[in-house]
């Protein structure tokens, strides 16, 4: 999985539970080898519970040892199935966030959002707006890494560890198999695997206002509680230390 090396690192997300339905495996991976902060883009206020829900994110955080958090309450970037969020926004967000912790690595979802959720897909647009801004930012640190949390098939999300175990066999058994082959081999993604639901439960638990009895089984059976893999952002850093660059 990630490792020290990608430096300070903001896990941006849309809403609170967020963190504890999709990305345990990678923050329990970082638990003792990076400082990860998260971004919330919204305090969930659909239902009117935005600060119930602020206050379980950081009971949820301080379960995952996450210790940094930032909640977004703007009127633009509410809570809603119907509610697309302006990415011009979101990019301004990330960068002021990026600069003022001087964040390396930036992960979020990817262009399908997992459960296609609008505002999950719109975080994504956001913040690969902000690594393919075309005003740079005096601060942002060089080298920033993007990185997207790959939306798995709908018959593979709900496999749960057996799910995992077989995608940790097959695709190092296709690893290996392409390095004898002498085929030419792509980078190798990211991958954070953990090999129990109870991390992810626990998370959970402390999101109670949305804690109902099918997110209880989603915890157990979603392959997201015990696998996460990672793709690049496209035109991620090198295009934003080019255009610093040309400055």
């Amino acid at each position: 999985c990630f490792s020290g090396e990608q430096g300070n690192i903001a896990l941006v997300i849309a809403h609170p539970d967020d963190e504890a339905m999709f990305f345990v495996p990678t923050l329990k991976a970082l638990e003792s080898t990076a400082r990860v902060r998260i971004l919330c883009l919204s305090n969930g206020n659909a239902e009117g519970m935005g600060k119930v829900r602020e206050l379980e994110l950081q009971t949820s955080c301080r379960e995952l040892g996450v210790f940094d958090f930032t909640v977004v309450n703007h009127p633009q970037l509410q809570d809603g199935m119907e509610n697309e969020w302006p990415v011009d926004l979101i990019a301004e967000i990330v960068r002021d966030f990026v600069v003022k912790h001087q964040i390396k690595t930036v992960l979020t979802f990817d262009e399908y959002g997992v459960s296609n959720h609008i505002n999950h897909r719109s975080t994504f647009h956001g913040v690969s707006n902000f690594f393919s801004s075309t005003v740079p930012h005096e601060g942002i640190p060089t080298k920033v890494q993007g990185f997207a949390l790959e939306s798995i098939k709908f018959y593979q999300k709900f496999t749960g560890i057996l799910g995992a175990i077989l995608n940790f066999v097959c695709f190092r058994f296709f690893w290996v198999l392409m390095s004898f082959s002498g085929e030419n081999v792509a980078t190798r993604p990211y991958e954070c695997y953990l090999l129990s639901p109870h991390l992810t439960y626990t998370a959970m638990q402390a999101h109670q206002s949305q804690l109902v009895w099918y997110r209880k089984l989603f915890v157990l059976f979603s392959t997201y509680s015990y696998m996460n893999k990672w793709k690049v952002i496209q035109s991620h850093a090198k295009t934003l230390n080019k255009r610093k660059d040309k400055q």
